[in-house]
């Protein structure tokens, strides 16, 4: 048994040696057929189990419509199944996956380590910490949005209500030094609930 990578569709297999049959050496110098993408949006959801089983469900075996977003080694492209009477944008309908569960900071086990930022220490000596990852990916977006919108609308809040939850934008600078090391933050962006800060 012989374990194959197939070139031109990037999966492997695992093959009898006699099912196997030498190619002409001319082979060896074509170039592989195929191009290595991502898709725009879910870069960082491109090993996610749920988002790839969701993925080969709507495209597998099928011709679609890839949309450049971005160039480079791996290109980025967006997915359209044209084979409906309206186009279904496919990388949307798998980020619905991931728009669907939770996506709360995960803590690892002990002795692991957790990259992140401390944002801010209250007077009880909590820390305030966020980490990187697909949960604060999203939030970001969600926040470029808001500010979009909050340019085009711009309008403001005079009365805040219980059970809303809203958003403020501003700057600053501040200089800390930690472990004689000296940071500087701008641009920060914070959500708030009534009674909460705001």
């Amino acid at each position: 048994m012989v374990k194959c990578y197939f070139l031109d569709f990037g999966d492997t297999d695992v093959l009898t040696v006699s099912s196997l049959r030498l190619l002409a050496p001319c082979f060896s110098t074509k170039p592989v057929q195929v191009l290595k993408v991502q898709l725009a949006g879910l870069q960082d959801f491109s090993t996610d189990p749920e988002v790839l089983s969701k993925l080969f469900d709507l495209v597998a075996g099928k011709n679609c419509f890839a949309e450049i977003e971005e160039r480079g080694p791996v290109p980025v492209v967006t997915f359209y199944d044209t084979g409906t009477e309206e186009d279904i944008n496919v990388n949307e309908l798998c980020l619905s996956v991931v728009d669907a569960r939770d996506l709360a900071p995960t803590i690892p086990g002990v002795g692991e380590k957790l990259e992140g930022c401390v944002q801010f220490v209250d007077s009880s000596g909590l820390i305030y910490f966020t980490s990187p990852g697909p949960g604060l990916d999203k939030l970001e977006q969600l926040m470029a949005s808001a500010d979009q919108q909050t340019s085009v609308t711009d309008t403001g809040v005079t009365t805040a209500e219980l059970g809303k939850i809203y958003y403020s934008c501003f700057s600053q600078v501040m200089i800390a030094s930690w472990r004689g090391k000296e940071t500087e933050r701008r641009e920060e962006r914070g959500f708030g609930k009534e009674g909460g800060s705001l």
